[in-house]
């Protein structure tokens, strides 16, 4: 079925498209016959639907395209095995990855759609869960990827994934899912863990997120598009409870929804993809002997008519919209805009010597936790440990507990429990680099207490000790480095090129970048000789939080728990001391001569990214400096390289974490072409004569921000960081009130004088193929990369 096609379409088979063939299935599919119409929001639906009829009053009605159907069912397994490329000279051993996949159910069906879902948290859903835990003790592959329950469609799905395996283990692989799932089944879950994969579930019926409209729309996308009621999962909690009464009349649910969904279910697909170092050179020969072949297909008048229709193609793209029709879209206008952006209302209070910050908004019986410790005193080569110690706090045990019981615990009385490092640059001086530790949680008022108290084990008794879940935590790291270095090619790029430019930007590069898989394979090889010294330096990482860090704590949900908080705070006052250290940071090392690099790794496109510093965020250029950035993204860069190059994203932003601006391509076709749009953005930019119309529109984008909805997640995070930089709501309000005073005279003086003070100083680097970056090189000719690999 078209179910088992890519949406984005198979790029071997793209040349084959005719521009016919292209235009009539634009017709058909694209047309408001088609479109189901989800609004959100306080306009009453009827303004809506007098807004939206005089754009459809244009359009014929006609019969609706009905949905695709549904995948007819196997009457046996099937497995298949499929190549993928890795670089020439990479190391190809434990690359494979192995995964086995059932269509399990009817995923419009929302009980047999909830069944699912809380049996994937049983299954993998921590740590602990038995399915999960069993692949990744197996030493099969170097951690899970790709399981659990999903939906798409009319089908619900089940998978089970391990990556950093081997394509021989296969087998082995299969079996030992199945042989797990089939004494899982033997024995009803523990109540206990039940109640817990329940309460898991729960958070998603309670939580009103960032992306809350966008939530509710895919809940309505799981029906309605399939004929199906747009309203029913919708009902989530509702639906939750439901499945919560069918367990307890029956505890041996879902270990019938195993032997029946799984275990005597034939439509089950094991797939092995193999790394393999030819692939990629096979792949673009083939394709360039297939294009040759076609060129040779066409007599000199069709070569050039293609190219006449392509430059026509190109010109009609670079004419902007005509007023007309612009002054068809609707638009807000400046004067609808807030006199000043929304204000998290905050009181701050001390306890036990620690700063509290409690955030005053709505968060629907879930509670938000965030504790943040000053970094300022940690010995400068102990940064580079610090996700390594995330994952500890996040895999292993504490307190005397193994990681099973940690795992369980995190379960039981939390939503997600999370650490990270967090490096910014301060919002008003910009020789001043914030570093800190965050821990995170969000628990229900039953919970809040267990949840303080598995986070005070965790915080002050984090034992990296366990020699063997120790091991397997540094080969999952190592595993997430690899995938993550490639997969977030755009984001790779960019933390390259920055690093020289800020001291927090550097930091941000020793945390993810090729460095840190050379570090982290370095301990995954010689894990035997260098064991102790991760665990010693885990422990000097714990030592120093709980001994000589400030701590900030941020709070937004019930007085219950924030009773129950300050109490724990009060308890924890004994343990932090708060001694003096004094603070050495990494060495930063600025940019002698910015480089122009290529990291090299497996795939078919690129990602770009062109990096120059930029004024602090207090600076009186940066609100008219985001005015003309907005503008140039929209004008310049998505056209310029979205529209005409045909890559699937580019972008212009400028960061005050780290104070930076950076250009960007992302799943890129093209290198040299972009590089030279990159280049192209100060001419382009003083080419413009931008009108008070455009200036408003970059206005009314930018503002948006400033006038979101304030969510219990984000006000817990916002504030906190806030806080920490220096960014007070006066600096907030003085930098809307400028933009809202921008004229286009200062947008574009603005833009153009920060561009020539720091352009001369950038940085580029490209993530792609080694073979499309040499390629490059042969037309970059002065401005070279310097290519190396990200995977050795």
């Amino acid at each position: 079925t078209p179910l088992g096609r890519d949406s984005g379409g198979d790029p071997d088979r793209i040349p084959d498209l005719t521009y016919g063939q292209f235009l009539r299935f634009h017709r058909d599919i694209y047309h408001p016959a088609n479109g189901l119409f989800f609004i959100y929001g306080d306009i009453p639906t009827a303004e809506h639907l007098r807004f939206l009829a005089p754009a459809l009053n244009g359009f014929e009605r006609r019969e609706a395209h009905v949905a695709t159907p549904r995948q007819p069912r196997w009457t046996a397994p099937r497995r298949i095995e499929k190549d993928y490329p890795v670089g020439a000279g990479e190391d190809a051993s434990a690359r494979a990855f192995l995964t086995l996949n059932w269509i399990v159910d009817d995923a419009l069906d929302p009980a047999r759609a909830w069944d699912w879902s809380v049996l994937s948290g049983l299954l993998v859903g921590d740590e602990a869960a038995p399915l999960k835990k069993a692949m990744v003790d197996s030493k099969l592959g170097a951690d899970i990827f790709f399981s659990g329950a999903s939906a798409g469609a009319y089908e619900a799905t089940f998978h089970a994934g391990l990556k950093g395996s081997e394509a021989g283990r296969a087998e082995a692989f299969e079996s030992l899912v199945l042989a797990t799932l089939e004494r899982i089944a033997r024995e009803p879950f523990a109540p206990g863990r039940v109640e817990a994969a329940f309460q898991q579930r729960a958070y998603e019926t309670l939580e009103v997120g960032r992306l809350f409209p966008l939530s509710l729309l895919e809940a309505v996308n799981q029906a309605w598009p399939f004929n199906g009621d747009p309203l029913t999962f919708l009902r989530a909690r509702e639906h939750l409870e439901a499945c919560r009464a069918r367990y307890a009349a029956d505890p041996l649910l879902f270990n019938r929804l195993i032997r029946d969904g799984l275990l005597n279910n034939p439509h089950r697909l094991l797939v092995v993809l193999r790394p393999d170092r030819g692939a990629q050179a096979r792949a673009d020969a083939e394709f360039a002997e297939r294009m040759a072949g076609q060129r040779a297909r066409l007599d000199p008048g069709q070569i050039a008519g293609i190219a006449r229709s392509a430059t026509a193609l190109a010109a009609a793209q670079g004419v902007p919209n005509p007023p007309e029709a612009l002054a068809k879209l609707p638009q807000l206008k400046t004067g609808d805009l807030p006199a000043r952006p929304r204000r998290i209302p905050t009181e701050s209070g001390q306890i036990a010597g620690m700063t509290v910050l409690r955030n005053d908004v709505f968060s629907n019986g879930v509670n938000y936790i965030e504790f943040s410790a000053d970094l300022a005193g940690l010995p400068a080569e102990l940064y580079r440990w610090l996700p390594l110690f995330d994952d500890v706090i996040a895999k292993m045990g504490a307190a005397g507990q193994d990681f099973v019981r940690i795992a369980e615990r995190r379960t039981a009385c939390t939503g997600g429990l999370w650490s990270r490092p967090e490096i910014f640059c301060h919002a008003s001086d910009p020789a001043r680099t914030i570093r800190r530790y965050r821990f995170g949680l969000k628990t229900l008022d039953a919970q809040a207490e267990s949840a303080l108290a598995l986070l005070g084990d965790l915080v002050f008794a984090a034992d990296p000790r366990d020699r063997a879940r120790l091991e397997d935590v540094v080969s999952q790291a190592r595993a997430y480095y690899r995938t993550r270095l490639v997969n977030d090619g755009s984001g790779t790029a960019e933390r390259q090129a920055s690093r020289g430019f800020s001291s927090a930007a550097s930091i941000l590069h020793l945390f993810v970048s090729p460095d840190a898989l050379r570090f982290v394979e370095g301990l995954a090889e010689d894990f035997d000789g260098r064991a102790a010294e991760i665990m010693r330096n885990v422990g000097r990482i714990r030592d120093f939080l709980r001994s000589r860090s400030k701590w900030i704590v941020s709070f937004t949900g019930s007085g219950a728990v924030f009773g129950a908080l300050s109490r724990t705070l009060e308890d924890w006052g004994a343990h932090i001391k708060h001694e003096p250290a004094s603070d050495a940071p990494p060495a930063f090392q600025p940019f002698a001569e910015p480089p122009r690099e290529g990291l090299a790794a497996p795939m078919l496109v690129a990602h770009c990214a062109k990096a120059m510093p930029a004024p602090h965020l207090a600076h009186p250029d940066v609100p008219l400096l985001n005015l003309g950035l907005y503008l140039a993204r929209f004008d310049y860069m998505l056209p310029e390289i979205r529209l005409k190059g045909n890559a699937y994203g580019a972008g212009v932003r400028y960061s005050s974490a780290t104070n930076t601006i950076s250009l960007s391509s992302f799943r890129d076709p093209k290198i040299v072409e972009t590089l030279s749009a990159f280049d192209g953005l100060s001419g382009h930019i003083a080419a413009q004569n931008w009108s008070q119309t455009d200036v408003d529109r970059a206005i009314i984008g930018s503002a948006k921000a400033a006038d979101a909805p304030i969510r219990p997640a984000e006000a817990t995070d916002d504030a906190m960081v806030r806080h920490l930089r220096g960014d007070t709501d006066e600096l907030r309000e003085a930098r809307y009130a400028a933009a809202l005073r921008a004229d286009p005279a200062s947008v574009k003086e603005t833009t153009l004088r920060v561009l020539a003070e720091n352009e001369p100083r950038s940085a580029v680097c490209v993530v792609s193929s080694r073979e499309k970056l040499e390629k490059a090189n042969e037309r970059l000719k002065g401005k070279r990369l310097a290519v190396s690999d990200i995977l050795s």
